[in-house]
C-alpha cells in the first residue's frame, strides 16, 4: 500500500507545478498585453517628479506632531538605505536639499507640488485600472479625497509603526529577551513593503479586490523586491558600469534604473492579484474578447444577456461576481463583453455596481447583437480612393448581398431566444438553409 500511495504526492506536486506554470505564463502574457513596461517607464518619470513633493508633504505633516519629529531621520534612513541599493544615502542627501529649497516656494508653487504628488497617484491608479480591466474611473472628487487621504495618512502610519517597533526593541523593561528580537528588525523593510503594496492593490483599483488576492500579490512583489534589491546591489558592485561612464553623476541613472525595476515588480504583483480569481476558478481563457472567433464571442455575449434577462424578470439587477458564477469566462473577458454590450446599448450598470438589460429584447435581433460586437460585413468600398474597377463593384455588390442575407437569417429576436427553454425540442435549421438564407 505504501508503494501504491507513494506516487500520489508526486502527482499532486506535478499538478500544482503545472497550475503555477499556467498562471505564470498567463501573467507574463498579460504583462505584455497591458503594456506594463511602458507603464513602468511612465511611473518612473512621474515618481522622479513627485519625490520632492512627497517628501515635502511628509515633513510638513510630521512636523505638526512633536512626538514624531525625532523619528523623521530614522524613517528617511530606513526608506532610502533599505529601498534604494547602493545610492540611498546620496539620493536622500539630494532630496533633503531639494525639500529645503521647496520650503521657499510661494503659495502657487506649493499648489504645484501637491498637484505633482497627486499626479503620481493618478498614474498608479490608471495603470492598476488597466491591469484589472476597469473601464471607468472614480469621480474626480472621490479620487482627490482618496489621494489626499493616502498622502496624509501614509506618513503618519509608517512613522507610528516605526516608533512602536523601535520602542519595543529598545525597551529593556519589557521582561523579554530583547536581543532575540533584534534579528527581526532586518525584516522590517520587507514587512513594510508587503503591507504598503498589498494596501495599494486593495484600494487603488476601481474594482473590489479580495484581501487574500491583494496579500498574495503584495507578498510576491515584496519578495521579488528584496531579491532584486540584493541582485541589483551585487551587479553595481561587481560591474561598476555606471560609475565608470557617468562618474559623479552615476547616482541619477542608477536611481532611474532602480525605480523602473521597482515599478515593474509592483505591476507584476498587481497582475498576479488580478488574475488569481480566474485561476482559482479554472477560467484562464485569455483576456481579450476580440481575439476569440466571432461565433464564440456571440455565444458568450448572448449567455451574459440571458443571465441578465432572467434576473430582470425577477425585478433585480445582477452583480458582476454573480455573472462570473453563471458564465464560463474569466473576469477580464467578462469586462470586455459587458463593455461591448454597453456600447451597443444592450446593458447598463446601476449606481450600486449591478448590471441589467437596458434594451427591449423583443425588438433587438441577433443581427443587432452581432453589430454591437462589431461582427459582420459593414461599410462600402466607396470610401477607398482608387478602387473603381469593375471587379471592385462586383465585389461590393456581393458583400452587400451577403450582409442582407445574413440580416434575414439572423432576424430572430433575442427575446425569443432568451425565452426558449434549455430542453427545447425545436429542430435545428438545416445547414443549406443557413448558408443560402432561404427556406
Amino acid at each position: 500500500m505504501t508503494g501504491a500511495q507513494a506516487p500520489r504526492p508526486v502527482a499532486i506536486a506535478a499538478h500544482v507545478a503545472g497550475d503555477l506554470w499556467t498562471l505564470a505564463r498567463y501573467a507574463a502574457r498579460r504583462f505584455a498585453e497591458h503594456h506594463c513596461p511602458q507603464a513602468a517607464a511612465a511611473l518612473t518619470f512621474t515618481s522622479l517628479l513627485a519625490l520632492v513633493p512627497l517628501m515635502t508633504i511628509t515633513v510638513t505633516i510630521l512636523s505638526a506632531f512633536p512626538a514624531f519629529q525625532d523619528m523623521q531621520a530614522s524613517a528617511q534612513e530606513l526608506i532610502f538605505n533599505n529601498l534604494v541599493p547602493q545610492v540611498g544615502a546620496a539620493v536622500r542627501d539630494y532630496l533633503e536639499t531639494f525639500v529645503g529649497n521647496a520650503g521657499k516656494l510661494t503659495a502657487v508653487g506649493v499648489v504645484a507640488l501637491i498637484v505633482t504628488a497627486v499626479l503620481l497617484l493618478a498614474t498608479i491608479e490608471s495603470a492598476f485600472n488597466e491591469i484589472w480591466r476597469v473601464r471607468e474611473s472614480r469621480p474626480w472628487l472621490v479620487r482627490l479625497l482618496s489621494f489626499w487621504a493616502i498622502l496624509t495618512l501614509t506618513p503618519l502610519m509608517f512613522t507610528a509603526s516605526l516608533s512602536v517597533t523601535n520602542q519595543f526593541v529598545a525597551d529593556a523593561d519589557l521582561g523579554v529577551d530583547v536581543l532575540g528580537w533584534r534579528p527581526f528588525v532586518g525584516l522590517l523593510p520587507g514587512f513594510f513593503e508587503f503591507i504598503g503594496i498589498a494596501v495599494l492593490y486593495r484600494i487603488i483599483p476601481n474594482r473590489p479586490v479580495h484581501g487574500v488576492d491583494a496579500a498574495i500579490g503584495g507578498l510576491l512583489a515584496a519578495v521579488l523586491f528584496e531579491l532584486s534589491k540584493s541582485g541589483f546591489a551585487f551587479y553595481l558592485t561587481t560591474f561598476p558600469v555606471y560609475e565608470t561612464i557617468y562618474g559623479a553623476l552615476s547616482t541619477i541613472p542608477i536611481f532611474l534604473v532602480w525605480l523602473y525595476l521597482a515599478w515593474s515588480i509592483v505591476l507584476l504583483g498587481a497582475l498576479v492579484a488580478a488574475v488569481l480569481p480566474d485561476w482559482r476558478a479554472g477560467r484562464l481563457l485569455g483576456g481579450d474578447i476580440d481575439r476569440m472567433p466571432p461565433i464564440q464571442r456571440v455565444a458568450l455575449a448572448f449567455a451574459v444577456l440571458r443571465e441578465l434577462a432572467a434576473a430582470n424578470r425577477l425585478g433585480v439587477a445582477m452583480k458582476r461576481k454573480t455573472l462570473l458564477r453563471h458564465v464560463p469566462v474569466s473576469g477580464s473577458m467578462l469586462e470586455g463583453i459587458l463593455d461591448k454590450l454597453r456600447r451597443g446599448r444592450f446593458v447598463e450598470r446601476t449606481a450600486s455596481d449591478r448590471w441589467l438589460v437596458s434594451r427591449d429584447l423583443t425588438e433587438a435581433t441577433l443581427y443587432d447583437l452581432m453589430q454591437a460586437l462589431r461582427i459582420g460585413l459593414r461599410g462600402t468600398v466607396d470610401g477607398i480612393k482608387g478602387l473603381d474597377a469593375p471587379w471592385c463593384r462586383r465585389l461590393d455588390d456581393l458583400l452587400h448581398l451577403a450582409d442582407r442575407r445574413q440580416q434575414e437569417v439572423l432576424a430572430v429576436t433575442l427575446d425569443a431566444l432568451v425565452a426558449e427553454p434549455d430542453d427545447s425540442a425545436a429542430e435545428p435549421v438545416p445547414l443549406d438553409t443557413r448558408a443560402a438564407g432561404r427556406p
